[in-house]
């Protein structure tokens, strides 16, 4: 019996993240979700910063969710992703197997039972959804940045978990993307430029009150914040 197979992620020093736990078998895990193979059952959500690395292709809420459904807002985040194998788990747990594996609706053609499966698909996916939020809950008060967390929450879906990362490992990106929103979405996300992220260069920029002034302020903040050891080895 497969029990609680998204958790809080833990190591030796403390709480570091949202995914599939260790004790469970991922195998048996994907047969139970209805995958073809591991490879599509979703990633961990790494918040701790000591324990984060290169941010994936893909996007986070950094929040408690809503809704659940096929084409919501967060459909695309790492968090529904986990959600949707708590939902998908339990759903077999209470004979209803997903996918369903014939085209009638609700698992059956007599319109009652229809009715008490439809009861129940969005009773167990109201219940995923507070197990979740609970787990989000949790892992975002024991492991996250709050000043770095706070600032990703400004961001779309898609560039949240990227901006995090860089964020919570690095006081200059996170004072980059606090005065430079656009500038650090430039820099970071992978998702926003097709050939990564990219060493940004600042040489012509022209402001009004005082040009030199401002070329200087950006240049430092951007040299420092893609430099390897956070440390700018020239400015212009």
């Amino acid at each position: 019996m497969l029990s609680k197979p998204i958790d809080l992620l833990r190591d030796r020093r403390g709480v570091y993240g949202i995914g599939i736990s260790d004790a469970i078998d991922r195998h048996a895990l994907a047969i139970a979700c209805g995958y073809h193979s591991e490879a599509r059952l979703p990633r961990a959500l790494i918040l701790r910063p000591d324990a984060l690395t290169d941010p994936h292709n893909g996007s986070a809420a950094l929040q408690k969710i809503t809704g659940g459904f096929r084409h919501g807002p967060f459909v695309h985040c790492a968090e529904e992703h986990l959600r949707q194998v708590i939902h998908y788990r339990m759903l077999r747990t209470a004979g209803l197997p997903w996918p369903p594996q014939h085209p009638i609706r609700y698992w059956s053609a007599d319109e009652k039972q229809q009715a008490r499966n439809r009861q129940v698909y969005h009773g167990l996916r109201c219940g995923s959804l507070g197990i979740i939020n609970k787990l989000i809950g949790a892992a975002i008060e024991a492991a996250a940045d709050p000043d770095a967390i706070k600032m990703a929450r400004r961001f779309a879906f898609s560039n949240r978990y990227a901006i995090y990362c860089a964020a919570a490992r690095s006081r200059r990106a996170l004072q980059l993307a606090e005065t430079f929103p656009a500038l650090a979405r430039r820099i970071y996300c992978p998702n926003y430029n097709k050939s990564g992220p990219i060493s940004l260069r600042i040489c012509r920029i022209r402001c009004r009150k005082c040009a030199s002034g401002y070329v200087r302020c950006i240049g430092r903040l951007a040299t420092a914040a893609t430099s390897p050891n956070g440390s700018p080895k020239t400015q212009r």
